[in-house]
């Protein structure tokens, strides 16, 4: 994990795991323990979920999986049977705070988790996780482009405010214009914050063997004969003196420094993969750290 200097880094993963996969308990256990099985793998500080439902949670917070190593912090008053949770590595974050918004027009139940944590005891280097997984289907495109855009200003005058480096990753379940129309909408409000949020995905080069995060092309869980490959999980963040972020100049913060796709192989036995997304794990490095 650590970056070319040698200096801290850590690992985020984020992934939409489709618990209301309709294929039934053994199929959900067997792709959730394929999930918790790379998790306990590589190991990263924090694991940002989507469409998380409660026999999920009960595999990894089972001891015999992931319950020794992770807390599971979830979203407060969830209003569907599915949401988002986080996974904190116990010994490597501090968790300081956490918080649930919910989206006021959502149809959906949908939802930001953000958590407020301290990584490696790095005091000076404070991080914000958020991850939501914004409106879906074609049709609601109005409503996914208001909800990016309260989660933009939200982040804009978090940094404002109190400078650090925030992370939103999930499933946007946005097309390139979407993001950028949300992007205008923010603007309005904090045109200097809103442009500090970047791409981790386009910062860390663009790599085009990781960039369909959900493709029917490749992956076959839906049972589609249509080919579709799109961008829907992604990375944003936001860090002072990286991105363009306020705070002093040579503060401490996370940079994005590699990006890669995981869930690409087939679950054992099953003949599916772990969901019908592939998960994006980010590796950070801490810039001007002690």
């Amino acid at each position: 994990q650590a970056p070319p200097s040698g200096g801290a880094a850590c690992r985020v993963l984020s992934w939409n795991i489709d618990g209301i996969d309709e294929h039934g308990p053994k199929d959900t256990m067997l792709r959730a323990l394929a999930v918790a099985e790379h998790i306990a793998a590589t190991q990263p500080v924090a694991v940002l979920l989507q469409e998380v439902i409660p026999p999920q949670l009960d595999i990894f917070a089972a001891p015999q999986t992931l319950g020794g190593v992770y807390n599971i912090v979830c979203a407060e008053n969830p209003r569907m049977p599915y949401y988002c949770a986080m996974l904190l590595h116990k010994r490597r974050t501090k968790v300081l705070g956490a918080k649930t918004r919910h989206f006021a027009m959502s149809k959906m139940g949908r939802h930001v988790l953000s958590v407020d944590v301290v990584v490696d005891g790095q005091e000076a280097a404070p991080l914000t996780l958020l991850t939501t997984h914004l409106e879906s289907t074609k049709t609601e495109k109005e409503e996914r482009v208001r909800q990016l855009a309260e989660v933009l200003e939200v982040m804009a005058e978090s940094q404002r405010s109190k400078p650090r480096t925030l992370i939103l990753a999930g499933d946007l379940n946005a097309r390139d214009d979407e993001v950028l129309a949300a992007r205008r909408k923010a603007r309005v409000l904090s045109p200097a914050g809103v442009d500090s949020i970047v791409d981790a995905w386009t910062s860390c080069g663009s790599p085009k063997a990781h960039e369909f995060t959900w493709d029917t092309k490749t992956n076959n869980n839906l049972g589609v004969t249509y080919a579709a490959r799109c961008r829907f999980d992604r990375f944003l963040y936001t860090a002072p003196g990286v991105t363009g972020g306020g705070g002093a100049r040579g503060a401490a913060a996370w940079k994005a420094s590699s990006f890669e796709l995981v869930g690409r192989s087939k679950v054992e036995g099953l003949g599916r993969f772990p969901s019908d997304h592939y998960g994006v794990e980010v590796t950070w490095s801490l810039i001007n750290g002690p």
